[in-house]
């Protein structure tokens, strides 16, 4: 069966196998014939890429996780880092970076372990952390 489709109609089908983010930037409703859509797509060709690629990764990413597919990147401290007082005594202990965890002070932008001075891990999670604690 053959479709005798006007070039506006075209458009519009082109149009609805292409990602949604493409419709903003290509804007269809200004493209009358399928040269103006032609021109149109080649012009902004790297921005399509962009937000296909964008769009595919959110899509994936929301698929293999329950969490929101957006999560800002984590931001070092401009000043002193989370939990740093410049009172803070040296560590008793020598640096201990065999303990390491998924998010680390060091990634958040947090002040290393009080008890060896390592950024690989929190202050609960240290092996010296309880050698120090007072006994009732």
């Amino acid at each position: 069966m053959v479709y005798n489709y006007t070039e506006t109609e075209q458009i519009r089908l082109i149009m609805q196998e292409a990602p949604t983010a493409w419709t903003p930037i290509v804007q269809p409703q200004f493209c009358k014939m399928m040269v103006e859509l032609q021109n149109t797509i080649v012009y902004h060709e790297e921005n399509l890429v962009d937000t296909s690629a964008n769009y595919i990764r959110a899509r994936n990413e929301g698929n293999n996780s329950s969490r929101a597919s957006f999560q800002p990147p984590y931001q070092r401290a401009r000043e002193n880092l989370v939990g740093w007082s410049k009172d803070m005594p040296a560590p008793e202990f020598a640096k201990d970076n065999q303990t390491v965890l998924n998010k680390t002070p060091e990634l958040i932008g947090a002040r290393p372990c009080r008890h060896c001075g390592s950024g690989k891990h929190w202050d609960k999670e240290c092996k010296h952390a309880k050698q120090g604690e007072r006994k009732a």
